[in-house]
Protein backbone atom coordinates (compact mmCIF):
# COMPACT_ATOMS: atom_id res chain seq x y z
CA UNK A 1 0.00 0.00 0.00
CA UNK A 2 1.53 3.28 -1.08
CA UNK A 3 1.11 6.54 0.81
CA UNK A 4 0.93 9.72 -1.23
CA UNK A 5 2.68 12.95 -0.26
CA UNK A 6 -0.73 14.52 0.34
CA UNK A 7 -1.81 11.69 2.66
CA UNK A 8 1.37 12.16 4.70
CA UNK A 9 -0.03 15.56 5.71
CA UNK A 10 -3.41 14.30 6.91
CA UNK A 11 -4.60 12.67 10.11
CA UNK A 12 -6.30 9.97 8.07
CA UNK A 13 -3.06 9.16 6.26
CA UNK A 14 -1.15 9.02 9.53
CA UNK A 15 -3.68 6.65 11.04
CA UNK A 16 -3.57 4.47 7.93
CA UNK A 17 0.19 4.12 8.40
CA UNK A 18 -0.24 2.98 12.00
CA UNK A 19 -2.97 0.53 11.04
CA UNK A 20 -0.67 -0.92 8.38
CA UNK A 21 2.18 -1.28 10.88
CA UNK A 22 -0.14 -3.17 13.24
CA UNK A 23 -1.81 -5.24 10.51
CA UNK A 24 -1.27 -8.94 9.68
CA UNK A 25 1.50 -8.09 7.21
CA UNK A 26 2.82 -5.20 9.25
CA UNK A 27 6.00 -4.55 11.19
CA UNK A 28 7.05 -7.43 13.51
CA UNK A 29 8.06 -4.95 16.23
CA UNK A 30 4.91 -2.81 16.09
CA UNK A 31 2.63 -5.83 16.01
CA UNK A 32 3.81 -7.16 19.39
CA UNK A 33 3.61 -3.87 21.29
CA UNK A 34 1.18 -3.39 24.17
CA UNK A 35 0.12 -0.44 26.30
CA UNK A 36 2.62 -1.59 28.93
CA UNK A 37 5.54 -2.10 26.55
CA UNK A 38 5.07 1.39 25.07
CA UNK A 39 5.17 3.18 28.45
CA UNK A 40 8.92 3.96 28.40
CA UNK A 41 8.66 5.50 24.93
CA UNK A 42 5.79 7.77 25.94
CA UNK A 43 7.83 9.08 28.86
CA UNK A 44 10.99 9.42 26.77
CA UNK A 45 9.25 11.37 24.01
CA UNK A 46 7.58 13.67 26.53
CA UNK A 47 10.96 14.53 28.03
CA UNK A 48 12.48 15.08 24.60
CA UNK A 49 9.65 17.48 23.74
CA UNK A 50 10.33 19.35 26.99
CA UNK A 51 14.03 19.54 26.09
CA UNK A 52 13.14 21.01 22.70
CA UNK A 53 10.99 23.62 24.44
CA UNK A 54 13.90 24.54 26.70
CA UNK A 55 16.18 24.90 23.68
CA UNK A 56 13.72 27.25 21.98
CA UNK A 57 14.14 25.52 18.63
CA UNK A 58 10.77 25.49 16.76
CA UNK A 59 11.94 22.98 14.16
CA UNK A 60 13.17 20.55 16.79
CA UNK A 61 9.99 21.06 18.81
CA UNK A 62 7.93 20.24 15.72
CA UNK A 63 9.88 17.01 15.28
CA UNK A 64 9.62 16.01 18.94
CA UNK A 65 5.89 16.76 19.10
CA UNK A 66 5.50 14.42 16.13
CA UNK A 67 7.30 11.68 18.05
CA UNK A 68 5.05 12.29 21.05
CA UNK A 69 1.97 12.24 18.81
CA UNK A 70 3.08 8.87 17.46
CA UNK A 71 3.05 7.41 20.97
CA UNK A 72 -0.40 8.84 21.70
CA UNK A 73 -1.85 7.45 18.49
CA UNK A 74 -0.22 4.06 18.97
CA UNK A 75 -2.08 3.76 22.29
CA UNK A 76 -5.31 4.79 20.57
CA UNK A 77 -4.68 2.22 17.81
CA UNK A 78 -4.16 -0.52 20.41
CA UNK A 79 -7.29 0.54 22.28
CA UNK A 80 -9.42 0.52 19.14
CA UNK A 81 -8.17 -2.95 18.21
CA UNK A 82 -9.13 -4.19 21.70
CA UNK A 83 -12.44 -2.26 21.60
CA UNK A 84 -11.44 -0.36 24.75
CA UNK A 85 -12.05 3.15 23.42
CA UNK A 86 -11.77 5.11 20.19
CA UNK A 87 -10.18 8.33 18.98
CA UNK A 88 -13.65 9.91 19.18
CA UNK A 89 -13.86 8.91 22.86
CA UNK A 90 -10.49 10.53 23.57
CA UNK A 91 -11.48 13.74 21.78
CA UNK A 92 -14.87 13.86 23.48
CA UNK A 93 -13.28 13.31 26.91
CA UNK A 94 -10.82 16.17 26.65
CA UNK A 95 -13.19 18.53 24.77
CA UNK A 96 -15.96 18.11 27.33
CA UNK A 97 -13.47 18.54 30.19
CA UNK A 98 -12.14 21.80 28.74
CA UNK A 99 -15.66 23.17 28.26
CA UNK A 100 -16.69 22.08 31.76
CA UNK A 101 -13.64 23.71 33.36
CA UNK A 102 -14.02 27.00 31.49
CA UNK A 103 -17.46 28.18 32.70
CA UNK A 104 -16.23 31.77 32.27
CA UNK A 105 -16.00 31.10 28.52
CA UNK A 106 -18.74 28.54 27.86
CA UNK A 107 -21.06 29.50 30.72
CA UNK A 108 -22.20 32.46 32.75
CA UNK A 109 -19.35 32.75 35.25
CA UNK A 110 -16.78 35.56 35.31
CA UNK A 111 -13.00 35.36 35.63
CA UNK A 112 -10.88 38.44 35.06
CA UNK A 113 -7.41 37.09 35.80
CA UNK A 114 -5.33 33.92 35.31
CA UNK A 115 -5.33 33.49 39.10
CA UNK A 116 -9.13 33.45 39.23
CA UNK A 117 -9.20 30.89 36.43
CA UNK A 118 -6.80 28.59 38.29
CA UNK A 119 -8.73 28.84 41.57
CA UNK A 120 -11.96 27.88 39.78
CA UNK A 121 -10.17 25.12 37.82
CA UNK A 122 -8.97 23.48 41.04
CA UNK A 123 -12.41 23.86 42.63
CA UNK A 124 -14.01 22.13 39.67
CA UNK A 125 -11.48 19.30 39.90
CA UNK A 126 -12.40 18.81 43.55
CA UNK A 127 -16.10 18.78 42.65
CA UNK A 128 -15.42 16.13 39.98
CA UNK A 129 -13.64 13.93 42.53
CA UNK A 130 -16.65 14.25 44.83
CA UNK A 131 -16.79 14.26 48.64
CA UNK A 132 -15.27 10.78 48.83
CA UNK A 133 -12.49 11.55 46.37
CA UNK A 134 -8.95 11.64 47.70
CA UNK A 135 -6.93 14.83 47.52
CA UNK A 136 -4.15 12.55 46.28
CA UNK A 137 -6.28 11.24 43.41
CA UNK A 138 -4.60 11.73 40.08
CA UNK A 139 -1.08 12.30 41.45
CA UNK A 140 0.87 9.85 39.27
CA UNK A 141 3.24 7.48 41.06
CA UNK A 142 5.53 7.54 38.02
CA UNK A 143 6.31 11.26 38.30
CA UNK A 144 9.85 12.32 39.24
CA UNK A 145 10.13 12.72 43.00
CA UNK A 146 10.29 16.51 43.12
CA UNK A 147 7.51 16.99 40.60
CA UNK A 148 5.34 14.58 42.60
CA UNK A 149 6.17 16.48 45.79
CA UNK A 150 5.10 19.76 44.21
CA UNK A 151 1.78 18.25 43.09
CA UNK A 152 1.24 16.66 46.52
CA UNK A 153 1.81 19.98 48.24
CA UNK A 154 -0.46 21.78 45.79
CA UNK A 155 -3.21 19.25 46.51
CA UNK A 156 -2.80 19.98 50.21
CA UNK A 157 -3.32 23.70 49.72
CA UNK A 158 -6.52 23.97 51.79
CA UNK A 159 -7.04 22.87 55.43
CA UNK A 160 -9.64 20.32 54.35
CA UNK A 161 -7.36 18.76 51.76
CA UNK A 162 -4.39 18.87 54.11
CA UNK A 163 -6.35 16.93 56.72
CA UNK A 164 -7.44 14.40 54.10
CA UNK A 165 -3.89 13.81 52.87
CA UNK A 166 -2.64 13.60 56.46
CA UNK A 167 -5.28 11.03 57.36
CA UNK A 168 -4.06 8.81 54.54
CA UNK A 169 -0.35 9.17 55.25
CA UNK A 170 -0.27 9.69 59.00
CA UNK A 171 1.04 13.16 58.33
CA UNK A 172 4.33 11.61 57.21
CA UNK A 173 5.30 11.74 53.55
CA UNK A 174 8.40 10.24 52.00
CA UNK A 175 10.12 10.62 48.67
CA UNK A 176 12.83 8.69 46.87
CA UNK A 177 15.57 10.90 45.42
CA UNK A 178 18.25 9.64 43.07
CA UNK A 179 21.69 9.73 44.65
CA UNK A 180 23.23 11.71 41.79
CA UNK A 181 20.81 14.63 42.32
CA UNK A 182 20.19 14.13 46.01
CA UNK A 183 21.93 17.11 47.62
CA UNK A 184 20.67 19.60 45.06
CA UNK A 185 17.11 18.32 45.44
CA UNK A 186 17.36 18.13 49.23
CA UNK A 187 18.73 21.66 49.60
CA UNK A 188 16.18 23.00 47.12
CA UNK A 189 13.30 21.54 49.12
CA UNK A 190 14.76 22.97 52.34
CA UNK A 191 15.04 26.39 50.69
CA UNK A 192 11.33 26.21 49.84
CA UNK A 193 10.31 25.62 53.45
CA UNK A 194 10.04 21.81 53.51
CA UNK A 195 10.83 20.56 57.03
CA UNK A 196 12.34 17.09 57.11
CA UNK A 197 11.51 14.87 60.08
CA UNK A 198 14.38 12.39 59.82
CA UNK A 199 17.87 12.22 58.48
CA UNK A 200 18.07 11.04 54.84
CA UNK A 201 18.48 7.28 54.58
CA UNK A 202 20.42 5.45 51.89
CA UNK A 203 18.39 2.81 50.04
CA UNK A 204 19.44 0.11 47.55
CA UNK A 205 19.62 0.82 43.83
CA UNK A 206 21.14 4.29 44.11
CA UNK A 207 18.32 6.07 45.94
CA UNK A 208 17.96 8.05 49.16
CA UNK A 209 14.67 8.19 51.06
CA UNK A 210 13.72 11.43 52.83
CA UNK A 211 10.77 12.06 55.14
CA UNK A 212 8.91 15.30 55.78
CA UNK A 213 6.05 16.37 58.01
CA UNK A 214 2.89 17.08 56.03
CA UNK A 215 1.40 19.21 58.81
CA UNK A 216 4.48 21.21 59.80
CA UNK A 217 5.63 22.72 56.53
CA UNK A 218 5.40 26.25 55.15
CA UNK A 219 3.21 25.45 52.19
CA UNK A 220 3.09 29.04 50.97
CA UNK A 221 6.84 28.85 50.28
CA UNK A 222 6.63 25.80 48.08
CA UNK A 223 6.74 26.82 44.42
CA UNK A 224 6.42 24.72 41.24
CA UNK A 225 9.58 22.71 40.76
CA UNK A 226 11.44 22.77 37.47
CA UNK A 227 12.48 19.22 36.69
Amino acid sequence: MGISEGELRTLEGFRAILARLRGPDGCPWDRVQTHASLKPYLLEEAYEALAALDEGDPRKLCDELGDLLLEVFLHIQLAEEAQEFTLADVIYGIASKIVRRHPHIFGEEKADSPEEVMVRWQALKREERGPEGSALAGVPQAMPALARAQMLLARAATPEQLAQVGDQTGGRVFLFLHTSDFWNDYKFMQSRGVRFTEEPRQEPYGQVVVFFDLYGNKWDLVQPIDV
